[in-house]
Formats: C-alpha cells, structure tokens, sequence
C-alpha cells in the first residue's frame, strides 16, 4: 500500500493490529487537536493537514472523527469563547484532553436551527437546558459537546459548551452501521441542566451565524478528508495493477479520470481566490468531493478484482462512500446552496 505521505504511520499500524484498544482514540485526539488547532486561523492549511492524515490512515473513519470534532466543536471555542470559556479548558481542548461532540441535528428538524425544539430558558443565575439531539458523531467517545438551543423568551438561537458527564444528560450507546464503523454515533439527551453566562459561546454572535460558519469550516476540511482517502485508495489500486501485469486499457482510462478529477478538485478546495463566496465554495467542495468517492467506490471491483475486495481498506472504503453525501448536509442541500449562490449572482448581472 502507498506510504510515501504517510507522517502518522505509528498510528496507522496501532490501528490495524487493535484499533478498538481503550486508548487508542485519546492518543488520537492528543496527537491531532494541537497540529490543527495551531492553524486555526489558516483553513488551507487546516484542509492540508486533514488530507495528508487521511492518507495516512487510507480509509474515512478516523480522519472523519478528527475533523468533524474540529471543525464544528473546537474552532467555534477557539473564535468565539476564548475571552468566555476558562482558559484551563480551552488548553485541555487544544490538547485533545476535551473531545468535543457537536449538538446541532434534531429528530424533526435535523440541522435546520431555525425550527429545532431544544431550548435555553433564563434564569437568575444562567439557564436550563432541555432537548434531544441525534446523530451526533463522536458522541460515544466525547468528553463535552457544543448545544445548539433557542432561547425560550426571544427565540434567539444559543450555543453552549456542556460538560457531558454533569446530571441530567444522557448520552445514548453508539450506533451500529455498515459504514463509517469506528466512527461514534449517538444521541444526546440533556433534561434541566444549568449553564451559565460563560458556558455560552454564542455571545457576540448568534448560534444561527456560528453554525452556518462552522458547517463552512467542516464541509471545506471533510473535503480534503475525502480527497486523502480516495488519493489513497487510487495509488493502492494503480500498485495492484501494476502487480498484476494489467493491460486493459479501459481499467487505466477509469483510473485516469478519478486521478484527473481528483486533481482539479484538490486544485479548487486550495484555490485562494478572494472573491469566492465561501458558503458556495464550501458546497461545491463537499458535493464534488463526496460524488468523486462513491464514483471511486463503484468503480473498485471492475479495478482490482473480487480477491481484492476483501481488503480492509477497499472494503470499508466501499461501505463508507454512501455516508459521504449525507453528513455535513446532504448532497440536495448543496445543490440549493450553490443554487441559491449562482442566482444572485444572475441576479446581479454578472
């Protein structure tokens, strides 16, 4: 398998022989959240850093559990509740000693903040909590989680850092999928649970204007998380080729063309151009990206050949590119973003 890049490969070899011992996703968190939170303020950065460690790895899970804790947990803390949030826990969630979960998704409203049922009431001392949140990744493995809430009096949507062990929270045993499996997923279930003003992240922007700029951040840096498997999966595939003495043309050609969408991808998501609407960029980033994995995924057999499909790395592959067009927003949410996007500029004459 490729490993020219492969900065991580004490990791990686920790994961294939016992990937479910206790301590290995602590030692994860501790090795990553202080290399990406050192680039907060860089995302093109941040992305080459999400790429490069999903290559390392070659399959979604992991890099996917990084960078989501990241992108939507610890870079809203670090923007916006430095002044607010007490400093030792902010070093311990720069360290990877906090892993963070983020409360957004709801059973009847999903992501949409504006019509979520969760809800912060004031109190003399600070606030109460209640709701329900779903599908929530790295819930399982999660010390504390972000709480998206509408405020009960003026409706504004809030957004609380919680400590996950406190009372009244409930946290549901994760999931069984057939993809993205060493990936927690869960509920969160918080009944009456008191927050104060310095739990509160949302308090020089709204929840509504820090979500919409996190899924920004996320849907950029899980692009670049695709970009590393599926950059993986390819060299891995190309090695088996050449191994296997492969003189179909047709079988080179396919690979090509992911090779040569891969590329001009990567060259998009890195593009610093100044003008680019970032919502959109983001969009198209994460709808292009997570199309080039199925596509890769269902050209596989026709690539390697049944006996490689037992691979680990293949198959997982394989199980986890439907998942691709789901989180982070569906692929039809894209679509009306990068609509809504091109419209206005119509709309405006150029």
């Amino acid at each position: 398998m490729p490993g020219d890049k492969n900065t991580y490969g004490a990791l990686d070899r920790y994961a294939i022989e016992d990937r479910n011992a206790p301590e290995f996703i602590p030692l994860l968190f501790q090795k990553m959240m202080p290399q990406l939170s050192a680039h907060a303020l860089d995302m093109q950065m941040i992305c080459r850093i999400l790429e490069e460690f999903a290559f390392s790895f070659g399959k979604l899970s992991y890099p996917f559990n990084i960078g989501a804790s990241f992108l939507s947990g610890v870079m809203p803390c670090l923007y916006y509740a430095k002044n607010t949030i007490p400093q030792e826990t902010i070093g311990k969630i720069i360290a990877g000693k906090i892993i963070l979960a983020n409360g957004a998704t709801e059973p009847t409203a999903g992501s949409d903040v504006f019509n979520m049922q969760s809800t912060a009431t004031p109190t003399e001392h600070g606030y109460l909590l209640n709701g329900r949140k779903v599908f929530i990744t790295n819930a399982g493995i999660a010390t504390h989680s972000l709480l998206y809430v509408k405020d009960s009096n003026t409706h504004r949507i809030e957004l609380f850092l919680v400590d996950l062990k406190q009372d009244g929270i409930s946290v549901s045993a994760s999931f069984n999928k057939t993809g993205l499996v060493d990936s927690s997923l869960g509920e969160i279930t918080f009944t009456g649970i008191t927050c104060t003003e310095n739990d509160r992240i949302s308090q020089t922007k709204s929840g509504r204007e820090i979500f919409a700029e996190s899924m920004c951040w996320e849907r950029m840096g899980l692009s670049a998380v695709h970009l590393g498997v599926i950059e993986y999966i390819l060299l891995s595939c190309k090695e088996i080729a050449e191994k296997n003495n492969t003189h179909d043309q047709s079988t080179w050609q396919r690979m090509a063309k992911i090779g040569a969408r891969l590329k001009t991808l990567k060259s998009f998501l890195y593009d610093a151009e100044p003008h680019t609407d970032v919502m959109a960029k983001a969009s198209m980033c994460k709808l292009l990206s997570s199309e080039l994995f199925i596509d890769t995924a269902n050209m596989l057999p026709g690539w390697i050949g049944a006996e490689h499909l037992s691979d680990s790395y293949m198959r997982e592959f394989i199980l986890d590119a439907p998942a691709t067009s789901i989180y982070s927003g569906t692929n039809e949410i894209q679509h009306e973003i990068i609509a809504a996007f091109f419209r206005i500029k119509n709309d405006r004459g150029r």
